[in-house]
């Protein structure tokens, strides 16, 4: 089996034993993770922990009823066997959602992709308001360019902002108050609800950013249906054709990384260092889990060795 992880999440000590038990179902080919930031600090980070609580793994978990299982995987934890990782295509290292279009294909391939019972606690220690903008803006690309034309839908879960224009429009007009106070009523009681099931309390105090946390999800959906272009660890990325990608030449905005990674505390990766480590295991992962290289169309560049693997 091959486990991949992001460095920035914090986990139980039995998150390995958790997330690969599913895979003993032999209809199981692979297991991701809901994540969300438990320890927000600053408004930036209470805005990106609202933005997972309570909209995205609300959305992923509306997605999985719709489209009967799920169809994509989350970067953040991403298992699998090696055999099935080959049938699947291998990695895709040059595409934007990577490892969303990992799931997509481990799908298409016939298995199921299954989410373990752990949400992991996703670290956003020192990130700027604009590395959050930036980062979700990529992640809006990247579901547009991996969901089509169904990104657009997005577009009636909006309520909350559309109330606040609806006041403005209707010059406060009673019927119009009222239709808001049930919208915010029914956004706060879901806020709760998935506050309570992903165990982030400490999002609690943070309930009156939720109209801040609307307005940016709203800016960034409308943002994110357009452009070709993504910041990934200090890269400028460019999209071409259906989701292949490149690094815009002469343009970089490298990012604290090292700092970051400090600051970030003990990581996930502690945890599976040892499993990991050894020149066997680097050999088999090289010779096991085939990277697919899907080269652009004639004319355009191809990603260079130095491009970033599996921006999400």
């Amino acid at each position: 089996m091959v486990v991949f992880t992001d460095g920035d999440v914090r986990a139980s000590a039995g998150y390995v034993s958790t997330v690969v038990a599913s895979l003993a179902d032999p209809a199981v080919g692979l297991v991701t993770c809901l994540y969300a930031d438990r320890q927000p600090r600053t408004l930036s980070e209470a805005v990106a922990s609202l933005g997972r609580c309570i909209d995205f793994i609300p959305g992923l978990l509306m997605a999985r009823a719709l489209d009967g299982g799920l169809r994509f995987a989350l970067g953040l934890t991403l298992a699998t066997r090696k055999a099935t990782l080959a049938e699947a295509g291998g990695l895709y290292l040059d595409r934007i959602g990577s490892d969303y279009n990992l799931g997509k294909r481990v799908a298409m391939a016939g298995y199921r992709v299954e989410l373990a019972s752990e949400v992991l606690d996703w670290a956003t220690t020192g990130e700027t308001p604009l590395d959050l903008c930036r980062r979700e803006i990529r992640w809006s690309r990247s579901i547009r360019y991996n969901r089509g034309a169904q990104y657009y839908a997005m577009a009636f879960c909006h309520g909350t902002v559309y109330c606040l224009l609806l006041l403005l429009l209707s010059g406060g007009a009673g019927w119009s108050i009222w239709f808001s106070a049930v919208t915010f009523a029914v956004r706060y009681l879901q806020a709760l609800i998935c506050i309570r099931a992903t165990d982030c309390a400490r999002l609690l105090p943070w309930l009156w950013a939720i109209p801040l946390r609307d307005i940016l999800s709203l800016v960034v959906w409308l943002i994110g249906g357009v452009g070709r272009r993504v910041h990934w660890r200090g890269r400028v990325l460019v999209i071409q054709g259906d989701g292949l990608i490149s690094e815009e030449a002469g343009v970089s905005t490298r990012p604290r990384v090292a700092a970051e990674a400090a600051a970030a505390g003990p990581a996930i990766g502690d945890l599976m260092r040892n499993a990991f480590s050894s020149p066997q295991t680097t050999e088999w992962i090289a010779a096991k889990a085939p990277v697919r290289d899907r080269r652009p169309s004639a004319g355009a560049r191809s990603t260079p060795p130095d491009s970033p693997a599996a921006p999400h």
